[in-house]
């Protein structure tokens, strides 16, 4: 029964990204899932939920998948594992139930990583070994398990996996027949040998039993007699691996190894001893760079250029202007996101999806939510936030309504369609839908861009407004920080915060390839028959991984069905300036050019990872154009035409950096200084202040948080939400 005497507080989201999803659906587990507690309404623009992660079957080419880029999860998203349980089982149990949650996600254990040498590319298969690529052993957090404990007790783990790895490489040394001249020469000349790296370990192990000697005693000030003792050793140690490795680091592929694993851990833990990290966090390092600050506590270039390194700013499109000259990430966000994907995981570095991420992940929020009387209005574009006269609230969010629905009902779309049982988003409205739906196709074949997602389309809808106290109580924005500019103008004007916060911010575009082939990734030539991700490869594609599962989901004629799936993606370059919005053209201009590098890419470097895509005999190009899958049987190049590709580069689509200095100006979800208003996002303040998925979902959460904890809405329930990790990575208080 509803409470008459407290009206349901009517909540207005922004956004259907991954953040604002998480934020409604944790607010309604807050309050036990009773959908007379709060009324919710989605705003979002065009006709599918997800943001930058959205994705969608194309109906009219075999319902293929088409995604913004290569999406996975880590295997430390904890609170993405904790919200796929959960969701999956509440969801099953309104009858929708096409596969199991842990079939959706497919362990992807390692990653291939290559390094740029002075003549080759040399291919590093990189799997932490302390992992199990069981999922029976592993523990998936819940709601009554957190990943507490200092920074102290994880660097000795690291350190240990360090160890582990050194061992690892040093047993290939002598077993590994095409090193057995190479090793002979190194015995003789140099004396790298297996006995060399067993004393490698030796110093190793030393500094290991220092340091947890020093956590015991829970000091690590600079001038502590154990901590100069312990940065006098590791400096032995790194003259060590220098004096033994460092000369033929080009030349023997299982000594570089070693030293870039040594040399890398041996910076880590000086940086950490000197610049005081342990005691004081790692805000207390964001003012550097993070190749730099490993530079600056020892690191050799050769490290710094390496895979190890590298794959995270290549993940991360961490690229200021998206130019790979300029690698930007401040260096204490930088080393607690690799701690966190290094020390909290059991199980596998990567899961891919078993479909596209807008039916693993936003089909069922859509689902559930709409079943527990969340309101989804989609084609509502958001235009401006509209303070109060005092300044303290919002007082409107003007819209434009992009279409009218033919039903009369603006919450009435149905956006899904299915395909094999499983419930999908076309990569394009229901037009059948819209009453306008005729228009918009007729100015489409007039070469009109009248893409209802885009910032530069040409359609123009209806201007309306939603008000405080009559259509909202609070607003929650989960729309990128890359539009706030355009949308917040008011805010920006009266928050010196908020300015700050959008000047240190910044944001680059990415581009996505995706090939549909008539042969797998390992008829094409690639080695590893277990591994089918790899990054730090040349430009402007530097991350791949193959995606045979897709064409399984996919609806294909068997007679006529792709073996294979590759998916490609790097950062974008531009000048960082985004054209105005009458730029209409702009969008398909950005999508020429990355054409055009994709064409060089396949035709001049394809052929190091796959080495078997030149074609027969007597052709003299370097890529066989009809390993690529095309119903329309185009030739040469034109066959690019029948794949996917984008540039993504709308301000809501661009990928958000943690350059340095930024975080610090990054406002959480209740500190936007205007009362009514909560932000959610992965560009907001939580423990990983980075963008990705996870940092979304505690994004999410942590705005469900603030939300049903407001004082304006505790007749509902406090919250007793939290995010997994919330208390990771504690500083050692100073003795």
């Amino acid at each position: 029964m509803a409470d008459t005497t407290n009206p349901k507080k009517k909540i207005a989201v922004l956004g259907g990204g991954p953040a604002s999803m998480a934020a409604v659906y944790y607010i309604l587990n807050a309050l036990n899932w009773n959908k007379d507690a709060v009324d919710i309404t989605v705003y979002q623009m065009g006709w599918r939920l997800g943001g930058k992660c959205a994705s969608g079957r194309n109906m009219e080419n075999h319902a293929r998948v088409e995604e913004h880029g290569i999406h996975f999860w880590f295997g430390c998203y904890h609170n993405a594992f904790r919200w796929i349980k959960d969701c999956y089982a509440r969801v099953a149990a309104i009858g929708y139930k096409p596969h199991d949650w842990k079939e959706a996600l497919i362990p992807s254990p390692s990653y291939v990583g290559f390094e740029n040498l002075t003549e080759s590319w040399d291919m590093w298969r990189i799997q932490p070994l302390a992992w199990e690529e069981d999922p029976d052993t592993y523990h998936y957090p819940d709601k009554d398990v957190d990943l507490i404990g200092s920074m102290g007790d994880h660097a000795i783990k690291g350190f240990e996996i360090l160890l582990d790895h050194i061992r690892h490489h040093t047993e290939t040394l002598n077993l590994d027949s095409s090193y057995y001249f190479i090793v002979k020469f190194f015995q003789k000349k140099l004396g790298a040998s297996r006995q060399d790296a067993e004393k490698l370990i030796s110093k190793l192990e030393s500094i290991r039993q220092k340091f947890a000697t020093l956590n015991q005693s829970g000091n690590f000030a600079t001038d502590h007699p154990g901590v100069v003792k312990l940065l006098e050793e590791i400096q032995d140690a790194g003259k060590f691996i220098g004096d033994t490795f460092y000369d033929y680091l080009e030349t023997h592929q299982t000594s570089r190894r070693l030293f870039v694993i040594a040399d890398l851990g041996l910076a880590v833990l000086t940086g950490m001893l000197k610049d005081g990290v342990l005691h004081q966090g790692f805000d207390a390092i964001n003012d550097i760079d993070f190749l730099q600050w490993l530079r600056k506590h020892g690191a050799r270039d050769i490290t710094l250029q390496n895979t190890m390194t590298i794959s995270y700013y290549d993940g991360a499109f961490a690229f200021r202007g998206g130019d790979k000259r300029f690698p930007n990430s401040e260096a204490g966000t930088t080393l607690k996101g690799i701690m966190l994907a290094l020390l909290t995981n059991d199980w596998s570095m990567f899961f891919k999806f078993r479909g596209s991420m807008g039916e693993i992940v936003f089909t069922p929020y859509y689902l559930l939510l709409k079943e527990y009387g969340v309101k989804f209005k989609f084609f509502h574009k958001v235009k401006n936030l509209k303070l109060s006269a005092d300044k303290k609230s919002i007082a409107a969010v003007e819209m434009e309504k992009q279409v009218h629905l033919k039903s009369g009902r603006d919450d009435d779309y149905d956006p899904l369609v299915e395909v094999k049982g499983v419930k999908c988003w076309p990569s394009a409205p229901k037009y059948e839908q819209l009453a306008e739906g005729d228009a918009i196709i007729a100015e489409a074949k007039q070469g009109k861009n009248v893409d209802l997602e885009s910032f530069w389309t040409e359609w123009k809808g209806e201007d309306i407004s939603i008000e405080a106290g009559k259509d909202f109580d609070q607003v929650i924005f989960g729309i990128p920080i890359g539009s706030v500019p355009y949308l917040c103008t008011e805010l920006l004007q009266e928050s010196e915060a908020w300015r700050n916060m959008v000047s240190a911010i910044e944001t680059v575009p990415t581009q996505s390839l995706q090939l549909w082939t008539s042969k797998k990734a390992e008829d094409l030539g690639w080695p590893y028959h277990d591994s089918k991700i790899y990054t730090t490869y040349t430009e402007p594609l530097d991350t791949w991984c193959s995606n045979q599962d897709l064409i399984a989901v996919e609806d294909w004629p068997k007679h006529h069905a792709p073996k294979d799936v590759l998916f490609f993606t790097g950062v974008l370059q531009d000048s960082g300036q985004i054209p105005p919005p009458r730029a209409h053209n702009y969008p398909s201009f950005m999508k020429d050019r990355v054409f055009g590098q994709f064409i060089e890419f396949i035709v001049n470097h394809m052929q190091v990872p796959f080495p078997m895509v030149k074609p027969m005999k007597g052709y003299h190009e370097y890529f066989n154009w009809f390993l690529l899958h095309d119903d329309k049987s185009r030739m040469g190049t034109e066959r690019m035409r029948g794949q996917y590709y984008r540039a993504n580069v709308d301000p809501s689509e661009r990928y958000v950096l943690s350059v340095e200095n930024s975080s610090q100006y990054r406002l959480a979800t209740d500190q936007t200084g205007f009362e009514n208003l909560f932000i959610t996002g992965d560009w907001i303040k939580t423990l990983l202040n980075s963008g990705c998925f996870e940092g979304a979902m505690m994004a999410g959460i942590e705005t469900a948080k603030a939300i049903t904890s407001h004082p304006s809405l505790l007749h509902l329930s406090p919250s007793t939400l939290r995010v997994l990790g919330e208390n990771s990575f504690k500083p050692i208080p100073k003795p």
